[in-house]
């Protein structure tokens, strides 16, 4: 049997705490998204790049259009919820209010429940992805962040 034995003050005590607690608390804040990582490494103003990111999260697209948009300076309830969806993905537009963004779509190819339609986009400001979404155009329409969903069944 093997014991060790050390020597701490009340300093060494409370440093100890101190990092412990940073490191436990680097890790809550800390989020496991390789998809939110990558969109960030390149230059997400460049067509080759997107399209990189896009078929990294395992969806097949066309390109569609692309469009200057402005970000609001205050948040209707609609901009609310669609920033909860940003949020729930690792993105937060709040600290983009009054800027202008460029809005990339895509036609997507190959959305599991066949459906035709389906858009991926992506709002770019000065190279780095702040947002993105999935949606349909259908009347009984959805929308949902840019992870694929599992197929039902």
């Amino acid at each position: 049997m093997l014991i060790l034995t050390a020597k701490l003050n009340k300093q060494k005590l409370i440093a100890a705490a101190v990092l412990f607690c940073v490191a436990i608390g680097s890790l809550f804040f800390m989020k496991d998204d390789a998809a939110e990582t990558f969109a960030n490494t390149g230059k997400m103003s460049d067509a080759a790049a997107r399209l990189e990111f896009i078929e990294s999260l395992g969806w097949q697209v066309e390109e569609g259009d692309f469009m200057e948009v402005n970000i609001p300076d205050e948040f209707d309830d609609v901009y609310e919820k669609y920033n909860e969806l940003q949020r729930s993905q690792g993105f937060d537009l709040t600290k983009y209010k009054g800027k202008r963004a460029m809005h990339y779509s895509y036609v997507i190819k190959n959305y599991p429940t066949g459906e035709e339609g389906v858009t991926l986009c992506l709002v770019v400001y000065k190279d780095k992805i702040i947002a993105g979404d999935v949606s349909s155009p259908k009347l009984d329409d959805f929308m949902h962040g840019l992870d694929m969903p599992k197929k039902e069944g």
